[in-house]
């Protein structure tokens, strides 16, 4: 192999080859370039692209405006037993201690079976209060008994 063919070489080409070659390299660096900015400019649109909401429930709107607030609760309070020595139970509740229930009777049948089903079973309730016109019953601080609360509150 000769060492000087190939400082010969570009010698060789005539003008309008080497212009060819360079529009070529040309060519080809744009379209590399057109090519990487198409790409970024895609990435870049999925960046800007918005966060879309999660989709509302169309089949429970909100209410346009909230109901009033029940100022005077009807309901009646219950005692359900720490142990069976405490007056009025035969049972131990699971959950001692006071224990309002949504009944507005002072038939003491309806409220027993009532608070029976609050405390945890059957005899595991001791004492009971019915609703009275114009009051609410409340458990104290303490959840051992219950009070009478004048409405509205």
């Amino acid at each position: 192999m000769d060492a000087g063919r190939i400082e010969t070489l570009p010698r060789s080409l005539n003008a309008r080859t080497r212009r060819g070659v360079v529009r070529a390299i040309g060519i080809l660096s744009v379209a590399s370039l057109t090519t990487r900015l198409g790409e970024s400019a895609a990435q870049a649109k999925r960046k800007r692209k918005k966060k879309q909401s999660c989709p509302r429930c169309e089949t429970c709107p909100r209410p346009a405006t909230c109901p009033a607030p029940d100022t005077c609760p009807v309901r009646s309070c219950c005692i359900c037993c720490a142990s069976p020595a405490a007056p009025g139970c035969q049972a131990t509740s699971p959950t001692p201690g006071c224990r309002t229930i949504p009944v507005a009777t002072f038939d003491l049948d309806t409220l027993n079976a009532a608070c029976d089903q609050a405390c945890g079973g059957p005899d595991t309730s001791g004492t009971q209060f019915g609703t009275v016109p114009g009051q609410t019953l409340v458990c104290n601080d303490q959840r051992d008994t219950c009070l009478r609360a004048a409405c509205p509150l």
